[in-house]
């Protein structure tokens, strides 16, 4: 008998949370490498983006905090941001080839 997608894709969300939890780890870092810069662009308190930080440099990942600086249309990639981080250069000139309008505005800390 065929296992439908649904139930594989349900065998496979336990068998990764049971994972998850060996390792003692935060399942927002759970793949992530010193070669992975973690953007986040959520709207929340300082201290969250601190905690977020802090989970992303404890699996080896880069993080940069973005202020996205208006609506996305019309403008789409081309709307202006604000970066901040040790990483926000790096992700500066990862993206700078694609038009995207970034200004670094802090590396030494976050929120």
């Amino acid at each position: 008998m065929q296992i439908s997608k649904k139930d594989r894709r349900l065998r496979r969300a336990v068998k990764t949370r049971a994972h998850i939890r060996t390792l003692g780890v935060a399942r927002l870092s759970v793949h992530k490498t010193p070669r992975h810069i973690y953007a986040d662009l959520n709207s929340v308190s300082p201290r969250t983006k601190e905690k977020v930080c802090e989970t992303i440099m404890h699996s080896g990942a880069r993080f940069v905090e973005i202020a996205v600086m208006g609506p996305i249309p019309p403008l789409l990639h081309k709307t202006p941001m604000l970066l901040g981080g040790a990483s926000a250069p790096a992700f500066q000139e990862l993206f700078a080839p694609y038009g995207m309008r970034m200004d670094v505005v802090s590396t030494d800390q976050i929120g």
